[in-house]
């Protein structure tokens, strides 16, 4: 922009013709027009400020970054932007007169998000002041963190299991192989965490398919009653010895869009969740209709249900409502987020309604053949 300024003010000395003016004038005309239209839509926010730091141009992504209705042109920067670290940014490029770049939050900003902000010094003729450039880069922080915290969680995760293998097995060598009962105990404690350890690295495969998209489905027509009552069935054992009742409702053939391993799935973990979070004496019910052409099933439990403020958060991986509790009866705090990915790579949806104290309901849409 500097330089397109610059060239126009040197288009106008007086040894050049007349005509040559014009063509010259009418030329840097044309350029200017360019360069507003891209000044205006740019998905950077742009600020142009002079010597004094005051506004003389922004564009529009500036002023939505910043909620900003009134006109700037004319106010000091520090009036419009009450961000210290950005104004000392924008006076040091200016007085130090060099590009600087510097990584900030701007609480400011509605909401508040991360930004990468460049100032570049502009001395050119008749054109002299400080250019701002904000780049959003909330999205790229928030995958860094994910990263960061998927990684600690899987460390963790790993680690539990792990721990108990090693002290069993350090058990065994230095005493416990003389005793045949304590042995056999701490072999099956042994062989129960390596089985979680398995499932553990199994759902993370799994979860690392579907964010690839390598999972190919081979759509068909499925019963959905069939599959469900099959799963039921696998399940019967499991569920009476908790002492919970185990219910469905009769449904006519009801037939699917999908694939049935994945629904299959999908089904299991809602089933398993309902039995880790039910107490003993509870109930579970599955449900199977239609509504507004879409497959319904329904998992409904009377257990301990989720709170209003972790709600929001139940398909994120490695979240639990209580840590402690769900680890101790195998979860892995994986089963709800293969869930969500699992309805979504099937076209279908899922919701959750749940009261503290009174049980959960998740609701599985998938589309009729």
């Amino acid at each position: 922009m500097a330089k397109l300024f610059s060239y126009f003010f040197k288009q106008n000395k007086p040894e050049i013709q007349k005509e040559e003016k014009s063509l010259a004038l009418e030329s840097c005309q044309k350029e200017l027009k360019k360069l507003g239209a891209l000044f205006q839509s740019m998905s950077q926010g742009l600020v142009f400020c002079n010597q004094d730091l005051q506004v003389e141009r922004a564009n529009p992504a500036f002023y939505q970054i910043f909620a900003l209705s009134e006109r700037l042109e004319g106010k000091a920067v520090l009036e419009v932007i009450r961000e210290e670290s950005l104004y000392s940014l924008l006076k040091k490029s200016l007085s130090e007169k060099k590009q600087l770049e510097k990584e900030i939050i701007l609480h400011q900003a509605k909401p508040k998000r991360y930004f990468k902000i460049q100032a570049i010094p502009i001395e050119e003729t008749g054109l002299s002041g400080v250019l701002g450039i904000f780049e959003d880069i909330t999205r790229t922080k928030e995958l860094e963190q994910s990263r960061q915290d998927f990684v600690a969680n899987v460390s963790h995760e790993l680690k539990t299991p792990l721990t108990s293998i090693r002290g069993y097995a350090e058990t065994l060598l230095s005493s416990a192989l003389e005793r045949p009962e304590t042995a056999r105990r701490f072999v099956q404690k042994i062989h129960h965490h390596a089985q979680s350890l398995q499932k553990l690295i199994e759902e993370l495969l799994d979860l690392s398919r579907l964010d690839a998209g390598r999972i190919q489905l081979k759509k068909e027509k499925i019963d959905l009653s069939e599959l469900a009552q099959n799963c039921l069935k696998d399940f019967q054992e499991a569920f009476e010895a908790k002492k919970i009742s185990l219910k469905s409702t009769p449904s006519p053939p009801l037939l699917v869009l999908g694939e049935s391993s994945l629904i299959k799935q999908i089904l299991f973990n809602l089933l398993q969740n309902a039995l880790q979070y039910t107490p003993e004496g509870g109930e579970v019910e599955l449900i199977l209709k239609t509504e507004e052409g879409q497959a319904l099933f329904e998992v409904k439990d009377n257990g301990i249900g989720i709170s209003t403020k972790d709600l929001p958060h139940i398909f994120e991986r490695f979240w639990r409502a209580d840590k402690a509790r769900s680890r101790d009866s195998g979860g892995t705090g994986l089963g709800l987020a293969i869930v969500k990915h699992l309805t979504q790579a099937l076209g279908g949806e899922l919701e959750v309604t749940s009261e503290l104290g009174k049980g959960s309901t998740f609701s599985v849409s998938l589309p009729l053949a």
